[in-house]
């Protein structure tokens, strides 16, 4: 497996995982906000429950008040009271709106602040008339009794929605622990898939442009080469060819992959030795060099300087073949007489041996040289 590979898995694994996180993440929010709104709300009605208290104690002043003094200020300050009282009932029937508990108690309060607004309406209302004797009193009583039982159901909203504040506080507090490891954990996943995706965005496109470049230089070189070059493998199936070689052998561009290299080179009875034999006693890391007879495609033979070296393609050995051929200069299929060449065909360069040279009796071998290539 590639290290591009490699890195493309890990990319692939991190992405589930962060929208993982990212799903925990909102929904924790989510939970965090609903148990916020009700930590505020039970606020608000603990608020308004203080309110009314304190309205339907202004009222009950007021009209005490306006029963001893008979001032109109008394008499104005009721009915603000009352309308405080009437104002803080409607908010907490708004807030209460989700808790059918609540609404129930509330609307038994309504009643019952109702009911000692209307006595303390009367009392205000009776001042100056004639009164019975003990009724003064026995209203008295009575509105004392309305004013508990307004208290005790208020004590009672009061120390629910103090419960429900504590839960909700508890929770909220569990939701924010969560939402901060989801952020911290996710952060991290995040940088991950981050630093993913720049590694596997610059490997990719660094190795991609050094492989086109490297692949372009060396197709081009292996192109503009005045040699005839030719690929091997080691029974002799060709693999590549560049123009140079078809051109000056006679064939189309292409023609020749796949083909046997034996196609090209034929001993004909010569001193040479043929292509076969050297491809078959050229052991690895071993350089041959001499003159090969090279026939082209119309028949004619013309003798070359040459060079034979075992290469490692891969994993798989192969056979690079070198002459020292040249393009026709005309139209007409390239022609050298393997008599008239010899003795006068150009002598191969000289090459420095690279290892200690294989001695070989003459006349086994009159024609080309072996020579040992140093292990890497």
């Amino acid at each position: 497996m590639t290290q591009r590979r490699r890195i493309a898995i890990a990319y692939t694994f991190a992405i589930p995982i962060l929208f993982a996180f990212l799903m925990f993440e909102v929904g924790a929010l989510y939970r965090l906000d609903a148990h916020e709104r009700e930590i505020v709300q039970g606020a608000a009605r603990l608020g308004e429950y203080d309110a009314l208290l304190s309205a339907l104690h202004d009222a009950e002043a007021a009209a005490q008040g306006y029963a001893s003094s008979g001032s109109d200020y008394y008499r104005s300050s009721f009915g603000e009271a009352s309308a405080r009282l009437d104002a803080a009932l409607d908010r907490l029937d708004d807030i209460s709106k989700s808790d059918p508990l609540a609404r129930a108690k509330l609307q038994t309060l309504r009643e019952l602040t109702a009911r000692r607004v209307a006595g303390l309406q009367r009392e205000i209302d009776l001042r100056n008339a004639p009164r019975l004797a003990g009724a003064g009193s026995a209203r008295g009583v009575q509105g004392a009794n309305l004013t508990a039982e307004i208290g005790q159901i208020i004590a009672d909203l009061r120390a629910s929605v103090q419960t429900q504040s504590q839960q909700e506080q508890a929770s909220a507090e569990g939701s924010a622990s969560t939402v901060d490891r989801l952020v911290k954990y996710g952060g991290v996943v995040t940088i991950w898939i981050v630093g993913v995706a720049a590694l596997l965005l610059f490997h990719d496109d660094t190795d991609r442009f050094r492989g086109h470049i490297e692949k372009r230089l060396h197709t081009d070189v292996l192109e503009s080469l005045p040699l005839a070059v030719c690929l091997t493998t080691e029974s002799g199936a060709i693999l590549y060819v560049n123009p140079a070689a078809e051109a000056a052998f006679g064939y189309k561009p292409g023609e020749l992959i796949a083909r046997n290299i034996a196609l090209l080179h034929d001993a004909n009875g010569g001193m040479e030795p043929s292509l076969a034999e050297v491809f078959a006693r050229l052991t690895p890391h071993e350089l041959w060099c001499g003159h090969l007879p090279i026939r082209t495609k119309d028949g004619d033979a013309v003798r070359e300087a040459s060079w034979v070296a075992s290469v490692r393609v891969g994993q798989k050995e192969c056979r690079l073949l070198v002459s020292c051929a040249s393009a026709p200069q005309s139209a007409a299929p390239f022609k050298r007489p393997l008599e008239s060449a010899r003795g006068t065909a150009a002598q191969p360069p000289a090459i420095a041996p690279v290892g200690p040279e294989r001695t070989t009796p003459p006349d086994s071998e009159p024609v080309g040289a072996w020579h040992h290539a140093k292990q890497s």
